[in-house]
């Protein structure tokens, strides 16, 4: 290989290849059928590195199962003058307004880059069609369902009122059945939800492929797009054509961006063709910045995917925003239709807006006004709503503080269904106090006033106390208090305090207090309910060889200030530790209880269900001498639940665990003893005892080049019946050098039942040999479980590294 090393050196190259290839058999011993045979195949191989400028990334995987996961190619090359992809990969062909295609392709992409130049060509075959959804609100968080699956994994967005919604924080989406679930939020009647998303092509019949040409200058950029799409349909196919052409501008404080699309839509009845024309311009200078756009679409325009724009799609819009010193005017204004799949909307947008600036106060003010409307295919009306609001504020010093007002007015007239129209008026109100140094006191009230025809009206009023102080991130204390009150609801006090103090730098303490006191119906009688949340931590590390830390918890909901509990929980724990003379102990001790109560007539409690654990554990390690390490750790748990009614029940349980493993080297061999006891006692109606016993012993033979290991292990197990096991276990390795290594493996398992005596031997062998960067790995092996076919396997692993 010194000339393939002396190759890499010459061109400057650094390669990384690994990957391997199995062959596993399994052999299958029938006494009823004949015996089996079944081989599996499979290969990975990745590659990534540098040579000549230029990055090569290769993933390829094959196996003999088929699945579409375990068979793909993923192939990637990239330099400064060049770019080619092969396999499954995920494209961004075009991103223009009249032609967005991204899609998860498999096939091959490659693009030529020059002075000002690049040149692109795409063959492939969709791995989805492109959907794009929209689905109205129904005052849940869903499911909401979309209608083609499944959906290709994170091929999605997901847009609420236009705004763009986080997988795994805003929402979460079961690729396979479609299902979308919002996670922090009721998604409102009048509110929309917009989805753009790929349906996976079971068929893999589509067919696309394209050209892309660019020529960029400093101040202008021209483009030159071409894409062809096959489409599988129910009546046989649906080929589409789309030209583009790009030309953007700027000039000085004027800048423009204009498209020219051309469709062409054939299939087995009838071939239409359409025209679509995109245009934006803006100027733009210190004091002034204007923004206009207008979008056109023919009816019978078929764009290559279902994002961007649809056929009949029409747009304009204009933005802006002027400044004059201490103010700043903005305003927007948007009409538009689109379709989305069977439906068309048609939008209308008014909004204006100030700030105004004079010393240390700041005013703000806007009006917005909003239309939607949705239409089927057939022209007939599906929903509609109006929407208004006006808000302004005004923030400025009161009393030398900062103070802030906030009002907002909104109307809405809306019709989904039976949903009716509402108009809604909210204040908010905020005072922030600040006095010493590092102390913080903020005050906030909020009034909402919402009323829903014909006749349901909603009155809430907020208010909000802060205060905080932090002297150090160790020494910070802050309590925040809410009063909530609402028509047709419970007053509600809520009450968070929270705080960390140090007295001296080896004492640590933090505590977190949580109420929320309101009123609830306990059958037809209102009463007071007070729910708490306390948890508290401290530490102390008094030398550096021993720390304590004590942890308590606490949740519970308290009726009518009578000490009655519909349910409590309280857990803690207290961790010791120490290191002395070599030598660790510690021990840990936590207990948690819990309980839930009805009212069969309040204010009668009953108990329904309770229950208390406890567990002890103590460790222990120590090297008494450098050849010698033993540890030990010991385990008691006991365990109490009881539960009320017709089917009462008392179940107790008690469990003792005691592990231990010492390890000894006696010259340049290595020995030891295991230790693995657990009895446990459960007391549900009847007592039950169970035992379980785990003892092992081995021996370890080191030299050179070969090593030998003896173990022993022993099982006992005790519960309504014995069972007992023997495993003698020998393993041999043979090493003569750094690039070769044997090793064997024998062990004998022997069960004792009632019903007899069972043998399951098993063995296996593993080679490995490397030879300069080639590493080669085999494995074979045999097993026979009691209950389970004897099964024979092979496996065999290369890699090799540049």
């Amino acid at each position: 290989m010194n000339w393939f090393h002396g190759f890499q050196r010459a061109i400057d190259a650094k390669f990384s290849v690994s990957g391997y290839k199995s062959i596993d058999f399994s052999y299958q011993k029938s006494d009823t059928g004949p015996n089996e045979v079944q081989r599996q195949e499979a290969l990975k191989l990745q590659l990534s590195g540098t040579a000549m400028q230029t990055t090569i990334n290769a993933d390829i995987q094959q196996s003999s199962t088929g699945t579409k996961e375990e068979n793909k190619s993923q192939i990637e090359v990239v330099n400064r003058h060049f770019k080619v992809k092969l396999g499954e990969f995920r494209t961004h062909f075009a991103t223009q307004a009249l032609m967005q295609y991204q899609d998860t392709l498999d096939g091959a992409e490659a693009e030529i880059m020059g002075e000002g130049h690049h040149l692109g060509v795409i063959v492939s075959n969709p791995k989805g069609y492109s959907k794009k959804e929209q689905l109205q609100g129904n005052q849940s968080q869903g499911p909401f369902v979309l209608r083609f699956r499944p959906v290709v994994s994170g091929s999605e967005s997901v847009f609420v009122e236009g705004q763009l919604q986080r997988k795994g924080q805003d929402y979460s989406l079961d690729y396979v059945s479609g299902e979308i679930r919002f996670l922090n939020r009721v998604i409102r009647s009048e509110e929309r939800i917009v989805v753009t998303y790929e349906t996976e092509n079971l068929l893999y019949k589509d067919q696309v492929w394209g050209l892309k040409y660019g020529y960029t200058l400093p101040e202008t950029v021209l483009g030159l797009y071409y894409f062809n799409k096959k489409e599988t349909q129910s009546q046989g196919f649906a080929v589409f054509d789309q030209g583009l052409g790009v030309y953007k501008w700027k000039s000085g404080e004027w800048d423009g961006s204009h498209e020219l699309s051309w469709s062409r839509r054939t299939d087995l009845l009838e071939t239409q063709e359409g025209l679509a024309f995109f245009s934006k311009g803006g100027y733009q200078v210190p004091s002034l910045s204007v923004t206009v756009e207008a979008l056109t679409a023919s009816e019978t325009f078929a764009p290559v995917s279902g994002t961007g724009v649809s056929p009949g799609d029409y747009r304009v819009a204009a933005t802006g925003e002027f400044l004059e010193s201490a103010a700043r005017y903005l305003f927007s204004a948007k009409t538009a239709a689109q379709h989305y799949g069977d439906t068309q909307q048609k939008e209308t947008h008014l909004q204006a807006g100030t700030t105004q600036s004079w010393q240390d106060r700041v005013w703000q003010g806007s009006i917005r006004h909003e239309a939607v409307s949705s239409y089927g295919v057939s022209g007939n009306a599906l929903q509609a709503y109006q929407r208004q609001t006006g808000e302004a504020s005004v923030a400025l010093p009161l009393w030398g503080f900062p103070f802030s007002e906030r009002l907002q007015v909104e109307r809405k007239s809306v019709s989904i269904g039976n949903v009716p129209s509402f108009k809604s008026l909210a204040s908010e109100s905020r005072l922030e106090v600040l006095s010493l140094n590092g102390w913080q006191n903020i005050g906030e009230a909020t009034l909402r006033w919402q009323h829903e025809a014909p006749s349901r009206s909603v009155e809430e009023q907020v208010l909000r106390w802060t205060s905080a102080y932090t002297q150090t991130p160790q020494n910070h204390i802050q309590a925040v208090v809410e009063q909530r009150h609402q028509t047709a609801v419970f007053p509600t006090t809520l009450a968070n305090i929270s705080a960390a103090f140090s007295p001296v730098s080896q004492w640590q303490q933090d505590i977190k207090l949580g109420l929320e006191n309101l009123k609830e119906i306990y059958n037809d009688t209102e009463t007071a309910v007070a729910k708490w949340d306390v948890v508290y931590n401290t530490s102390i590390q008094p030398f550096s060889a021993y720390e304590t830390r004590y942890t308590y918890k606490t949740q519970f909901k308290e009726v009518d200030r009578r000490g009655l509990y519909p349910y409590a929980n309280q857990e803690f724990s207290w961790d010791n530790r120490l290191g002395l003379w070599g030598a660790q102990w510690s021990f840990q001790r936590r207990e948690r209880s819990q309980s839930r109560n009805g009212f069969a007539a309040y204010p009668v409690v009953v108990a329904e269900s309770q229950g208390v654990t406890k567990t002890n554990i103590a460790r222990f390690q120590n090297r008494p001498f450098p050849q010698m390490t033993w540890s030990l750790q010991g385990e008691f748990e006991d365990s109490i639940s009881e539960t009320a009614g017709s089917t009462a029940s008392v179940k107790k349980t008690r469990a003792t665990r005691l592990k231990s493993d010492l390890a000894m080297q006696i010259e340049k061999h290595t020995g030891g003893l295991t230790a693995d006891i657990e009895d446990r006692e459960t007391l549900s109606g009847a007592t039950t005892t169970s035992y379980q016993g785990k003892y092992g012993t081995y021996f370890q033979f080191n030299g050179m080049p070969s090593m030998l290991r003896c173990e022993m292990a022993f099982t006992h197990y005790r519960d309504n019946g014995v069972y007992e096991s023997y495993t003698p276990a020998l393993t041999y390795t043979f090493r003569p050098s750094s690039g070769f290594d044997f090793s064997f493996r024998y062990s004998l398992e022997r069960i004792f039942r009632a019903s007899g005596t069972v043998d399951s031997p098993s063995w296996d062998l593993a080679v490995k040999a490397e030879f300069g960067r080639l590493v080669l790995t085999g494995t074979v092996l045999q097993a026979q479980k009691v209950g389970v076919p004897e099964r024979f396997e092979a496996y065999l692993k290369m890699s090799y590294v540049f």
